[in-house]
């Protein structure tokens, strides 16, 4: 799977905090090792191994992920299967503690001079949104993407895009970056900046927008002040509202007249249903607050429920974007770099002897009973979760086990009997060496098992070549892998005798 990631400097008005990420990229085979949402985070934990395995690893923290993967046919299903993965955050973290079991690796597309981006809160689809209106993505501009091919939008100087049959009375003043939408009429000394405008909507006299998205069969009377909010289809302000930075009125609400709605006000036009109620009771109507709507207002205040258990992380969610007003950096690090140093912590021997051993019972299991391959590894995987192996030593244990199986309980057999019984056991498990062997990593790893196997047992040594023979011409062993670990010079005496 590719992600496709764009350069943008921390500042940049596409990064918000609620979708900053942190990168670790291996510099030679382009390979996603590590990734990580960072949030208002100043400290970062790392796998060890991440750095101990390779020689060059890179950490950006200059890159946008633009929510747009490029994988296989396999990967969807995948994600579907596996009831682990409940957001696309999951299902990369999922592949990338695992990717020598899945047999997946995760790439970045790194671009520079596109244009890519994904609207995940009202922040981004503010900031994308003022990419589009500003040309930066062109051709995807306001003149070129009308929904309706019969109203093209025209585009004048300062940004400024008018649908058909848009109305301006005199003295209304359209300074920069406006969209207006067909059928909308703009009343006598308005004034609109950086705003959207839809269809069939209506602005009063001396209104002034700044920053707002204002959607279809909007009407908005004389009198109102309305900064970077939204408005949905349908609403209605009445004359004299002042509505403030980060409020959103939602479907066919009437606000107003004469009144100030507060910063990040969010109004809806059904009162909020209570979940500890079955069947609520339609004759009482809760009351609309005409405190804060107004004497003429059909709405009530959306308020999302706080979780009592994560009321002391002090998490604030902002629709647009998250806000992390949090003093527990320390402590939170201090608790993950524990839970990331217990969790790779290698088992001890015993977990490696009964991991073995329960292989080699498995394997007995998939001869006797004529198990196939994927339930086989299915079983392996379950006993490298249940004993905690790492991958690497999965690979090897596995191979291993594979190899001693023919000669199980028979310390006499003879090379020919052993390779007869060699060829048997690795023709039914040729697509667990697939799936276990699929970098050259692992590839490597498995021919320095087969050699430390063959130190102790002579006669699996006399077949040894046979052995890689098989794996090779099944497309199990690379030949360049094969050839560098033949020209490894061991260290040890036995190692050189072999």
């Amino acid at each position: 799977m590719t992600l496709i990631l764009k350069e943008a400097a921390p500042g940049h008005r596409a990064r918000c905090i609620e979708e900053e990420i942190l990168v670790a990229v291996d510099s030679k085979a382009q390979r996603i090792l590590h990734y990580q949402k960072t949030g208002a985070s100043k400290k970062f934990n790392f796998p060890v191994d991440m750095f101990e395995n390779l020689n060059s690893v890179e950490l950006r923290y200059d890159l946008l992920d633009c929510g747009i993967c490029v994988c296989s046919p396999v990967v969807p299903s995948l994600f579907q299967d596996n009831f682990d993965y409940q957001t696309r955050e999951d299902f990369i973290k999922g592949i990338l503690d695992n990717e020598e079991i899945l047999g997946s690796t995760i790439h970045p597309c790194i671009i520079k001079d596109e244009y890519a981006a994904r609207v995940s809160n009202l922040y981004m689809y503010n900031a994308i949104s003022k990419d589009i209106i500003n040309r930066w993505v062109f051709p995807l501009v306001p003149d070129n993407i009308s929904s309706d091919e019969t109203s093209p939008c025209s585009y004048g100087r300062h940004n400024i895009y008018l649908s058909k049959d848009v109305t301006l009375a005199r003295g209304c003043r359209l300074q920069e970056n406006v969209v207006i939408g067909q059928g909308s009429s703009v009343g006598c000394n308005s004034t609109i900046s950086n705003s959207v405008i839809g269809k069939d909507c209506h602005i009063g006299e001396n209104v002034g927008i700044d920053g707002a998205y204002i959607w279809d069969k909007v009407h908005i009377e004389n009198g109102c002040l309305l900064k970077m909010c939204v408005i949905c289809d349908g609403a209605v302000v009445k004359k004299n509202v002042s509505i403030a930075n980060g409020c959103i009125l939602s479907y066919d609400v009437t606000v107003g007249p004469d009144v100030d709605l507060p910063n990040d006000t969010h109004l809806v036009f059904s009162p909020e249903a209570n979940d500890l109620q079955d069947e609520p009771d339609a004759s009482i109507e809760p009351e609309v607050d005409v405190t804060l709507v107004g004497q003429e207002g059909v709405c009530y205040q959306y308020k999302p429920d706080v979780d009592s258990d994560e009321e002391s992380l002090d998490i604030i969610h902002d629709l647009w974007g998250m806000n992390l007003m949090s003093d527990r950096d320390d402590t939170s690090s201090l608790s993950e770099a524990e839970s990331d140093q217990s969790s790779t912590t290698s088992p001890p021997p015993d977990e490696f002897r009964m991991f073995y051993n329960e292989t080699l019972d498995t394997l007995q299991r998939a001869v006797d009973e004529n198990i196939g391959a994927d339930n086989i590894v299915l079983e392996i995987n379950s006993l490298k979760h249940a004993y905690g192996i790492p991958i690497k030593d999965v690979v090897m244990l596995v191979v291993k086990a594979i190899v001693e199986f023919p000669q199980r309980n028979k310390p006499d057999i003879k090379p020919p009997e052993l390779l007869k019984g060699l060829k048997k056991i690795i023709s039914k498990c040729l697509p667990v060496f697939q799936n276990y062997l699929k970098s050259s990593e692992s590839q490597y790893d498995s021919l320095v098992a087969l050699e430390e196997f063959c130190v102790i047992h002579p006669t699996t040594a006399s077949v040894l070549m046979k052995i890689m023979h098989i794996l090779y011409e099944n497309d199990v062993l690379e030949e360049d892998v094969v050839l560098k670990w033949y020209n490894y010079v061991p260290e040890t005496d036995d190692m050189e005798d072999l």
